[in-house]
């Protein structure tokens, strides 16, 4: 978890993956601007991790892969993230406007 925490990649993927419910490669790298190799080193983190799961989905004649959270990803995201970005809200005059800023950024 403290791995997760300390990439801010992965947690957008993560709270990607929570509001759109799956996405393909290609939708994450078009929803968060992200390079090919940075996706492709956070989703092995994330699979190995059981953080996400892949989903082979026929289409066309093709196989494509489509990513969902676990629900230990969501139970990550729901009572350890969500909360610090709660936390980070609460005590911005102690933390810092740039503080906010960078947690609030996770979830665009």
């Amino acid at each position: 978890m403290i791995e997760l925490l300390g990439h801010k990649d992965y947690l957008r993927i993560l709270l990607a993956l929570r509001k759109r419910k799956s996405l393909r490669f290609s939708e994450i790298k078009k929803e968060l601007g992200l390079n090919p190799n940075q996706i492709n080193r956070a989703l092995e983190v994330l699979q190995e991790g059981l953080w996400v799961i892949p989903r082979a989905v026929p289409k066309g004649g093709r196989i494509l892969a489509q990513y969902e959270l676990s629900r230990r990803a969501e139970c990550f995201l729901d009572d350890i993230v969500d909360p610090l970005r709660d936390a980070v809200r609460k005590n911005v005059a102690v933390l810092g406007p740039s503080e906010l800023q960078e947690v609030q950024g996770l979830y665009r």
